[in-house]
């Protein structure tokens, strides 16, 4: 064998060991490490919901967080279409003196058969910032929206049925992987509140207290420019209850950048902060859940059970017309 042609060989065994074998390992590997990574990620945050989940239930139930009043954003660019059903609707109350008082407790972060082009608003939302770190604090809020509305799908007999087969068609690793880091930045800035109004209940500070966290993210506080702009767009929704929601969590990001950037709170501030902390700790319990369901579509005749009842009445109305259709052939014959 000619020196070139062993040369040749020596050459390409080493281009494909250095140029082929060795990327394809270190992709394996960066992937393998992601991959763990996220695991122990998700495995973290629901360790430390569990250890806050109790009291941060209770506490949310109480008087100040759970009775609100609220002015929404209602300029709406765009021509809304009605929502006619119930699920949409925010009702109010009279509490002790105040009227047109918002009693959360009583309105559930659920799905709204009636909300229409939700879609739009959330593309509307995506296209108000360029910068990444935003996006993916918008697409982890949006993963525990979405979260809320497979989880609280259908109610019946005053209780919600989920829907774990919608939850399993819109999952996504990245999406849940943002919604972790997000859980992640709220729950420090729960642990680090510090100058809040005196009028705050003593379990706000129990809670705050309880929070270990190690250090502060670090959020820009140009940050809250983009969060108005998303409250503008959560405005053109055709569902009262979806933009109670998705405003009380979107300024409880705001309260989030103040917290970070060390800025004086108001009582409003500290109010939307727990309760955005609240849905997203309920998130954490719930994405479980769901993503742990065997058999996903038995829940299916379930929370469409008006569909699945009309089928079966059409179906055997058919049925019956057609007996009877032969029956009276039987007669003439």
């Amino acid at each position: 064998m000619s020196r070139g042609l062993i040369m040749n060989k020596i050459f390409y065994k080493k281009f494909i060991k250095e140029r082929l074998f060795t990327p394809m390992k270190i992709f394996l590997f960066s992937l393998q490490t992601l991959c763990t990574d996220f695991k122990e990620t998700e495995l973290e945050v629901e360790s430390l919901n569990n250890e806050i989940y109790g009291d941060l239930r209770k506490l949310a139930s109480t008087e100040l967080y759970s009775k609100i009043k609220i002015n929404f954003y209602d300029k709406c660019p765009r021509v809304k279409d009605d929502c006619t059903y119930t699920s949409c609707e925010v009702p109010t109350i009279k509490y002790g003196d105040k009227e047109g008082v918002i009693d959360l407790l009583s309105v559930i972060e659920s799905f709204s058969p009636g909300i229409k082009h939700s879609n739009l608003v959330w593309n509307d939302i995506y296209k108000t910032t360029e910068d990444q770190n935003i996006l993916k604090i918008i697409s982890g809020l949006h993963f525990s929206v979405t979260t809320h509305i497979a989880a609280f799908h259908t109610k019946i007999f005053g209780f919600y049925v989920s829907n774990p087969r919608k939850f399993i068609n819109r999952y996504n690793e990245v999406y849940k992987n943002n919604f972790l880091n997000l859980y992640k930045v709220v729950r420090t800035a729960v642990g680090h509140l510090k100058n809040i109004p005196a009028d705050i209940n003593d379990e706000t500070r129990a809670l705050s207290n309880k929070i270990r966290i190690k250090a502060l993210p670090v959020i820009e506080t140009s940050v809250t420019d983009v969060l108005d702009k998303c409250i503008a767009c959560i405005a053109c929704l055709n569902c009262e209850k979806c933009i109670l929601w998705g405003t009380i969590q979107t300024r409880g990001l705001k309260s989030v950048v103040k917290v970070l950037n060390n800025k004086t709170l108001y009582r409003n501030d500290v109010i939307y902060l727990i309760n955005l902390f609240r849905r997203l700790s309920e998130s954490v319990k719930q994405s479980r859940r769901m993503k742990n369901v065997l058999f996903p579509n038995i829940y299916l005749p379930i929370v469409y059970y008006k569909q699945f009842t009309i089928l079966i009445l059409a179906i055997f109305l058919m049925v019956y017309m057609n007996i009877r259709r032969k029956l009276r052939k039987i007669k003439v014959e």
